[in-house]
């Protein structure tokens, strides 16, 4: 079928409407359902390939693409960690499922977002996250009262010696990642919108977000939150920022030497069975890096050697610190190239907003700053929800830094 001009475009732009309207279903229901995720992931993948195909990418626009330094370095890290496979052995079929899968999910829709979105569909999507967010504090505070949520109908989850709220979440611990993100989305929005209505909502929101990260017993969360507020603080250009911040960090240092609960939970780290065994995977996960310290044991085997270079009554898990998995999967090459991608990111992310003074990409940075502060601790690389909001924000970012 022969087309002209104007009725191309204008199939290409129905076919970029249908991709956005997936980014919003699967941003509304991230927190909620795997299944969402990948329905919504399969579908812009379907939607960016109907686009080609009416509109052929030319070569020119692929180096323009990849003449930007953060497309480029992406996509030296991806290639960068697939070099792991080819010492996983045994393991190739399992590292190739990792490689292609679970990290070629997030490295596609960071590439999709920026074809399909721009800062003002960004701004509603971010929106649509917090009204989505907002579902999810309800569902985590009624957990708490009613000892169930409403949403999956998971109980409380009982760990460690504590009782926590992980709402649609399997861990207190993603949930509390989660909720600073959402906290930090919620800071910008908040002063990018000059709507009275919507700032009255945002500003009876955040109570709850707090409570129910308070609730999680994160130290984590907690850590990557106060960090990332006295950032905030301390570069802030305007007097309204600095008192709010103030008053934040004031509060959470109140809460931090009176609440005796939150004492007692800092000092677990000295208890047999609490912190002592996420060091001694820290351990391992170091030994399995100098056992093969240029490209790693292979992208997604370390639950397969941990025994091997742990103790043999270790529980196979993840390391519990996103970089140190990182590092002993696929080496010196993948950890330097991720730390690359990273910072050409986040350079650009901070002359941008010193530049431009933008409050929606300044609570993106800020959120993104978190989560990668909070991973240090734990797994949030390695969950679907936690790493496709992490990929997005990150694409998010990006279409604000380029434009």
């Amino acid at each position: 079928m022969n087309l002209n001009e104007v009725q191309r475009e204008k199939i290409i732009g129905i076919i970029d409407r249908i991709a956005v309207f997936f980014f919003a279903v699967l941003i509304f229901f991230l927190p909620i359902s795997n299944a969402a995720i990948e329905s919504c992931f399969g579908l812009i993948y379907l939607s960016f390939i109907a686009r080609c195909i009416f509109k052929k990418p030319s070569l020119s626009a692929i180096k323009t693409f990849f003449k930007n330094r953060i497309n480029l370095a992406l996509l030296i890290f991806y290639i960068a960690i697939s070099l792991s496979m080819f010492v996983s052995g045994p393991l190739l079929k399992k590292s190739f499922h990792a490689w292609f899968f679970k990290w070629g999910e997030g490295f596609l829709l960071f590439y999709f977002a920026q074809v399909f979105l721009n800062k003002k569909q960004i701004k509603w999507l971010i929106g649509l996250f917090l009204l989505s967010s907002l579902l999810i504090n309800i569902d985590g505070l009624h957990q708490v009262i009613k000892g169930v949520s409403f949403i999956r109908n998971y109980p409380m989850l009982f760990h460690n010696d504590l009782l926590a709220p992980t709402a649609t979440f399997r861990h207190y611990n993603d949930f509390a990642s989660y909720l600073v993100v959402s906290f930090f989305l919620l800071f910008g929005f908040l002063l990018s919108t000059r709507q009275l209505s919507y700032r009255l909502i945002l500003v009876l929101f955040l109570p709850l977000l707090l409570t129910n990260l308070f609730l999680t017993y994160s130290r984590g969360a907690w850590l990557s939150l106060m960090i990332l507020i006295i950032f905030v603080f301390l570069f802030a250009t305007t007097k309204r920022i600095k008192i709010v911040s103030l008053v934040f960090i004031l509060g959470l240092l109140t809460a931090l030497v009176s609440i005796p609960v939150i004492q007692e939970r800092f000092l677990s780290i000295f208890k047999y069975g609490g912190d002592a065994d996420r060091f001694r995977v820290w351990k391992a996960a170091f030994l399995m890096f100098n056992s093969s310290p240029l490209i790693g044991k292979g992208i997604g085997t370390f639950m397969d050697y941990l025994k091997q270079y742990g103790s043999q009554y270790f529980i196979v898990q993840y390391a519990h610190n996103c970089y140190l998995q990182i590092l002993a999967e696929t080496g010196m090459i993948g950890f330097l190239a991720f730390f690359w991608f990273l910072g050409e990111l986040f350079s650009r992310g901070y002359r941008s907003i010193k530049a431009n003074k933008n409050y929606l990409s300044m609570g993106i940075f800020c959120a993104l700053s978190a989560f990668l502060i909070h991973s240090f601790f734990d797994t949030q690389l390695y969950s679907l929800r936690l790493s496709i909001m992490f990929w997005l924000l990150l694409s998010f970012l990006t279409i604000y830094v380029k434009e």
